[in-house]
């Protein structure tokens, strides 16, 4: 169904993922913070979150950590496989810039599960949007402009603050994003003696 390209079912099916996701994301990062993890270690809020900032005098339970990581990355896993679906939509009307970015929005809203591939095709994708949204102006309503604009604000602000959280330690480094920045390609040559070798 997501290979489809139908625009309505394919936002339907990720916005519906997204807030299934985003609701288990949000209960994994309350039971880490009743199990002593700080939330100064795992999150970063979005921009419509209600997660409470508390920050927990508890010293960091290393079990539980342990355990939210492992969820983490599974989510993290998901989120990057539906990412394609998405962000190679076309854009093709007024509602479809609403309906793309409203969904990319929602996507956006778990930072700590955004790798760093998943960024940048969603970075690029809301460029795409605010320039659609840009040619549009004159042509179409202010309200869906500003329904557009806001849509497209709340996730370049969620996507802002999924690239911050690793570069100030507040959230940690996916599994994903390590293993695509240590693991050289296979058509990388590592036996540096061999051209020498033939001289």
């Amino acid at each position: 169904m997501l290979a489809s390209g139908n625009q309505n079912r394919v936002n339907q099916i990720i916005t519906s993922l997204s807030q299934q996701i985003n609701q288990i994301n949000d209960l994994a990062i309350e039971t880490a913070l009743t199990n002593g993890v700080s939330i100064t270690q795992i999150s970063i809020s979005s921009l419509n979150s209600v997660t409470q900032q508390t920050i927990s005098s508890v010293s960091s339970n290393a079990s539980a950590l342990a355990e939210y990581n492992k969820q983490l990355n599974v989510y993290t896993n998901i989120r990057d496989s539906l990412v394609t679906y998405v962000t190679n939509l076309p854009i093709t009307t007024v509602d479809s810039i609403k309906l793309q970015a409203s969904s990319l929005a929602q996507f956006t809203q778990a930072t700590n599960q955004l790798t760093r591939n998943s960024l940048t095709l969603v970075s690029d994708k809301c460029h795409q949007l605010a320039l659609a949204v840009q040619a549009q102006t004159t042509k179409i309503s202010y309200d869906n402009v500003q329904t557009g604009v806001n849509y497209i604000t709340q996730c370049a602000n969620n996507i802002l603050n999924a690239v911050n959280g690793p570069l100030q330690q507040r959230t940690t480094i996916l599994d994903l994003d390590w293993s695509r920045a240590n693991n050289l390609p296979a058509d990388y040559d590592t036996d540096l003696d061999y051209e020498w070798s033939n001289l």
